[in-house]
């Protein structure tokens, strides 16, 4: 027979396991935003409406700036995936977060149970949101903030300094590096010899040509003249030139169509993310 606080346990134990299972959610079962002309999935109710106005405010500004796309996901729990990880990683690619062939798409996923946060980057991210990045962006900004209870300001903060990273410009193009410097002196030293060889070959040709002029002229007037008494022939070869045009007369085909031009124009997507691709960068923290 077990003991009342035994008993009492084991129902309790009982209690939180159901709970966690009814909290449960898939992949799947996560409404895409962009279906509902937002950014943000709030499935566990942690922010206000006024926190996903601002949210959907930043994230369709940087769109509109540079096409970057932030998926902004709260979650009860991420079980039963084998980790926080995993759920944002099959998340981001499920959704195709970020532009087609860019790849700068980004997952911040809040997971409530986990007590976690993950944020999920494309692969083109790598020079502007590398992972070193976003665990400073969440050390700093966000899990302090949700240690304290304030999901709103936390998500807030993490949404503002991942839109002002994918708003910067990758630092390995806009300094030239040190190996593009000494490249450029190399190429400059290779002209400049260039330069100095052409000029010694061509003050060498004009001297050579100069001194022998002079020899020539000096044999010239000291040899003794003498009289040919041969008859000189000359060849007047008629010039006989040939001068053939030919002139491929090309019926030009003057066949002009009055077809409307029904061309669709796709704008930007409001039903569906962009169509990127994340290989599990970022990096995510607990609090």
């Amino acid at each position: 027979m077990l003991k009342p606080t035994t008993a009492i346990g084991w129902m309790s134990f009982m209690v939180l396991s159901q709970s966690a299972i009814a909290l449960a959610v898939t992949v799947q079962e996560v409404p895409n935003p962009r279906r509902m002309n937002s950014w943000v999935a709030d499935t566990a109710e942690l922010l206000t409406p006024q926190t996903e106005v601002e949210i959907n405010r930043i994230a369709t500004e940087l769109e509109a700036k540079n096409g970057s796309e932030i998926a902004v996901v709260t979650v009860p729990t991420t079980k039963p995936s084998a980790s926080s990880k995993a759920f944002a990683t099959q998340l981001f690619n499920t959704w195709k977060i970020g532009k087609q062939g860019k790849n700068n798409g980004v997952l911040f996923l809040i997971s409530k149970g986990d007590r976690r946060t993950e944020i999920e980057t494309g692969t083109g991210l790598t020079a502007l949101l590398p992972s070193s990045k976003v665990e400073i962006i969440l050390t700093q900004s966000v899990s302090p903030q949700y240690k304290q209870g304030n999901f709103n300001e936390g998500t807030l903060a993490g949404t503002r300094a991942i839109s002002q990273a994918l708003s910067e410009s990758p630092v390995e193009l806009s300094q030239p590096s040190a190996l593009s410097d000494a490249a450029f002196r190399i190429l400059l030293w290779i002209l400049v010899g260039g330069l100095v060889t052409t000029s010694f070959f061509t003050i060498y040709s004009v001297v050579s040509a100069t001194i022998k002029g002079l020899r020539n002229l000096i044999g010239v007037r000291s040899s003794p003249k003498k009289t040919d008494h041969r008859s000189s022939k000359s060849w007047d070869s008629a010039d006989s030139s040939s001068s053939s045009s030919f002139t491929s007369d090309t019926p030009s085909s003057n066949s002009s169509s009055n077809s409307s031009d029904s061309s669709s124009s796709s704008s930007s997507s409001s039903s569906d993310f962009g169509g990127g691709s994340s290989d599990g960068g970022g990096a995510g923290d607990s609090w």
